[in-house]
């Protein structure tokens, strides 16, 4: 009877142990996808300054230009 008590205990202690390491991997999975995120965002953070600054020299540009045509 001790034994299958020691047994039981083993299985659940390998069981706990096999819920806390599914659980550190989907951690790393959820850092992984995290920085992955970031990184995407830190991209667009510059395109999206590059494409405003296109966008107002464009604005620019074609102003001087209509500025010229009615002259």
């Amino acid at each position: 009877m001790k034994r299958l008590k020691l047994l039981a205990v083993l299985v659940l202690e390998l069981l706990a142990l096999g819920a806390v390491l599914l659980v550190m991997a989907l951690a790393w999975i959820v850092h992984g996808v995290y920085r992955v995120t970031m990184a995407a965002e830190n991209g667009l953070y510059g395109l999206e300054h590059t494409l405003t600054w296109l966008v107002r020299d464009l604005c620019n540009t074609a102003r001087g230009w209509m500025k010229w045509a009615m002259r």
